[in-house]
């Protein structure tokens, strides 16, 4: 008799790294949105980011390569982290401007 013992086990990595934004670089970000009769100018982030990949993305490789790995999915651990389906989730936050979210 054969019997087959079998574990899948996960792990995962999490890396942050810091974009310092020039503000006249986000002026092609801009759109304007009407709220209530007053139109405001808002900022698109996830079209910056996503144009601009080159000025954060190898760092966040690198750190991604460096980092430990932690046993775990890391789903809930961190605040929005939580796309259970996903094989990785990329998020971004801007205190600032009180933006964040998937990208």
């Amino acid at each position: 008799m054969i019997v087959k013992v079998m574990v899948r086990r996960v792990y995962h990595k999490y890396v942050e790294v810091e974009l310092e934004v020039n503000n006249e670089d986000l002026k092609d970000y801009q759109y304007v949105e009407p709220i209530d009769g007053t139109f405001l100018k808002e900022i698109d982030l996830v079209d910056y980011l996503l144009a601009n990949e080159d000025k954060w993305g190898e760092d966040i490789e690198m750190k991604l390569n460096e980092a430990e790995f932690v046993y775990g999915t890391g789903l809930y651990d961190l605040e929005g982290f939580e796309e259970a389906e996903l094989d990785e989730e990329w998020r971004y936050d801007c205190k600032k401007l009180n933006q964040g979210g998937h990208l």
